[in-house]
């Protein structure tokens, strides 16, 4: 029986910086349950940084790139917090550039997942991308 993982923090660089750090503390191939308590949003940019550069040398993506595929916050926000906006602009504009440009996102997107859960309509709209 796995005994969860309980992490509570209030900067999210601190907060993934204790969840590696239980990676390394323990052996095994996953951590589950694992409950991440966040309270707030704020990023320490030493770590941040730190990371990129970790990241920029194996040749990875950067944490700003991957974050926007989760969420495309700077997207939301040229749309001046619109999500429908933001919606019809991702599907129509961003989505069919992102499958081209890079491979991996040749089956979709998370996000694009997430705004089309339960929505033929954006699907008939994926699916014709």
């Amino acid at each position: 029986m796995n005994i969860p993982v309980l992490i509570e923090e209030n900067n999210l660089s601190k907060a993934w910086c204790k969840v590696l750090q239980h990676i390394i503390d323990n052996s095994g191939n996953e951590i589950t349950p694992l409950v991440l308590t966040l309270s707030d949003f704020d990023e320490d940019n030493t770590i941040k940084n730190e990371l990129n550069k970790d990241l920029a040398e194996h040749q990875l993506d950067s944490i700003d790139i991957v974050s926007e595929t989760i969420f495309p916050q700077s997207l939301y926000l040229f749309n001046k917090s619109n999500r429908q906006e933001l919606f019809r602009l991702y599907l129509e504009n961003v989505l069919p550039r992102l499958k081209k440009i890079d491979k991996r996102n040749s089956a979709g997107t998370y996000f694009e997942r997430l705004i089309a859960f339960g929505d033929s309509k954006k699907k008939s709209i994926r699916n014709n991308n």
